[in-house]
This record gives structure tokens, sequence and C-alpha cells, in this order.
């Protein structure tokens, strides 16, 4: 998710998801005529070991963070955006949120993210 919107105290992490979501949509209409489908996958917070890492644990971000997902919903969620001939899949509720706003109200979202920074 963090590859649509940037957020403070991450510039790090996101610069690397939004040169990973532009390549991915770069490629896509490179490998398209060769029969290769390319999607993007924003999983958004996945309960993965990363969360019991010594590095994540007692970080907290300054704002609100939803719970992390299951990793087998994010599956599903990943075959069913192949199944679909998704571009793209997001799915965690939260970063759907996120992504719609950043697109629709990008001002609002600045102003929401300003109180943490």
């Amino acid at each position: 998710v963090l590859g649509h919107r940037g957020i403070p105290y991450r510039s790090y992490y996101c610069a690397s998801k939004f040169a990973l979501h532009g390549f991915s949509e770069a490629i896509r209409s490179e490998f398209k005529k060769h029969g290769i489908d390319v999607m993007v996958v924003s999983p958004g917070r996945t309960k993965t070991e990363l969360f019991d890492s010594p590095l994540e644990k007692g970080v907290e971000p300054p704002w609100p963070e939803p719970e992390p997902v299951p990793p087998e919903r994010v599956a599903k969620a990943i075959i069913k955006g192949i199944r679909k001939g998704k571009a793209e899949i997001i799915p965690h509720i939260w970063g759907q949120g996120m992504v719609f706003l950043s697109r629709v109200f990008p001002r609002i979202m600045d102003r929401i993210l300003d109180r943490y920074s």
C-alpha cells in the first residue's frame, strides 16, 4: 500500500515500494505481447515473522495501525486476482481505503498524515 502513498518516517520503505509499483506497471505493457501478465500485490500489514523481529519490537509509529491480516487471506486474494486477470490487488480493507482517499482526496490525506509528522 505504501507504493501508493508516502507516509512520514517511512520514506525509505515507500521509495522502494513506489519503484516496484512503477516497474511493474512498465513491464506489464512490455510483457503483454508475450502473453505474460504482471499483477501488483499491495498486501498492507500482513502477520508474518517480520513483526517478531528485534528490529520491529518496540518500534511503534505515531499513528494508529490496523491489525495485520493473516497470510492465508493475502494468498487467497492473490489467487482470486490471478483468476480474474487483475492488474493489482489490495487485500486489506484499510489499504483499499488509504489508496482510495489518496487518489480521490489527496489533500485530505496530507492533512491526516500531517498530524503525525
